[in-house]
């Protein structure tokens, strides 16, 4: 695995899963500029979120192209470019990642928030605990979500969210059934308003004009005082009603659907939070691929395997294609050795050259063996 050859194939698998995670931190990043939803709940912090994430995915797409080229090429200086590149966008995406998370983080705990939102008052925490929940801004910020969605009920997907809150969590409204009380602060800032009913947003909750009823609604009208002609109407048994709710009698258990409302909310980003931190973990395998390749040693500096060549028989060694691969440097002593330079004390003592010499250098014995020529002798008897 982690020999040259297949640190290139595997960067290729890389490349495509890189790919493919920047493209989704790109859906990501443009959920976020887009999604009136979410800037509503959490305010337009996410818009500049989004941008970045934009940035993010665009440029580590990209990067897979100099990484794929490093790898191959094995060209340490993009190796180590992509190494501190990768480095910069895993923290990036594991910071907003956190970050993310912790928008989903309640400040007011559940079973605070439950015990506010019924209809016969807190049984467990006090009224100034429950006047710091309902007045705070993050649930203002709810309040919001739920305007909107009332705002947009015509649209039957709106209109579905609203209905499955209420009906998955028994709840009806934002606020508690019959409990309204003015909240006169303004809307928390940074929060859009956009395709919000006016009347809804002048601030955070405005109440009818009768004690515990909110404003009159379209599809919810509830008599005050019926012992007159015509009689008197309060407004709205329940914030924001919708649906069949609106026909049940209050209870001292009816509840109001802020604490859902949250919920809700936390499951439009939460999803994307933890996978951009899983996304991180693409970026720290292309690190361990460009750290990895950049300590291995380049192929110009290995010399060929003469022996396994020999090994597996191949005789005829074509090297011209590996030839700018390796160098040739002189042997220490190779003139001395070869005769053609006065021997020395270093040549005859040396290990390696002594191999060499009996090897190369002395011939063979048949060869220094003297030869006895025949004696041919004249007509006269000389030799």
């Amino acid at each position: 695995m982690c020999q040259i050859e297949s640190l290139r194939q595997l960067v290729i698998i890389e490349a495509i899963f890189k790919a493919i995670m920047g493209i989704y931190i790109l859906y990501t990043g443009a959920t976020f500029v887009n999604s009136l939803p979410i800037q509503q709940a959490y305010s337009v912090d996410f818009l500049s979120i989004g941008g970045n994430l934009i940035a993010i995915g665009l440029f580590s797409t990209l990067l897979v192209f100099p990484l794929v080229y490093g790898v191959r090429k094995h060209n340490r200086f993009v190796l180590i470019s992509c190494f501190f590149l990768d480095t910069i966008f895993m923290a990036q995406l594991i910071s907003y990642g956190v970050s993310i998370l912790d928008y989903t983080t309640p400040i007011f705990p559940k079973e605070l928030q439950l015990d506010c939102l019924l209809n016969s008052g807190p049984l467990v925490y006090s009224e100034k605990e429950c006047q710091a929940f309902l007045s705070h801004d993050r649930t203002a910020g709810f309040r919001l979500l739920w305007a909107w969605l009332y705002s947009t009920q015509k649209d039957p997907l709106q209109f579905q969210i609203m209905v499955t809150a209420e009906i998955d969590n028994s709840c009806c409204g934002f606020f508690s059934p019959m409990r309204c009380s003015n909240i006169t602060d303004s809307m928390p800032a940074g929060h859009p308003l956009t395709d919000i009913r006016p009347d809804l947003v002048k601030m955070k909750l405005e109440c009818g004009n009768y004690p515990g009823y909110y404003t009159q609604q379209a599809d919810c009208v509830t008599i005050y005082d019926n012992t007159v002609r015509p009689p008197i109407i309060g407004g709205c048994n329940y914030d924001l009603g919708i649906g069949p709710c609106l026909n049940d009698l209050v209870e001292p258990t009816s509840q109001g659907c802020a604490s859902a409302v949250e919920d809700y909310a936390a499951t439009l980003v939460t999803g994307f939070g933890t996978t951009l931190i899983g996304a991180s973990f693409i970026n720290l395998i292309a690190m361990l691929f460009a750290c990895c390749m950049w300590w291995k040693r380049k192929s110009s500096d290995v010399f060929p395997n003469f022996l396994r060549e020999a090994r597996i028989g191949v005789i005829e060694r074509d090297y011209t294609k590996v030839r700018d691969q390796f160098e040739v440097k002189s042997k220490e002593h190779y003139l001395q050795l070869k005769s053609f330079m006065p021997k020395d004390k270093y040549s005859l003592s040396n290990d390696n050259v002594i191999y060499i010499k009996h090897d190369e250098i002395i011939p063979k014995k048949e060869e220094t063996e003297e030869i006895d020529l025949p004696i041919e002798e004249n007509k006269n008897g000389e030799v």
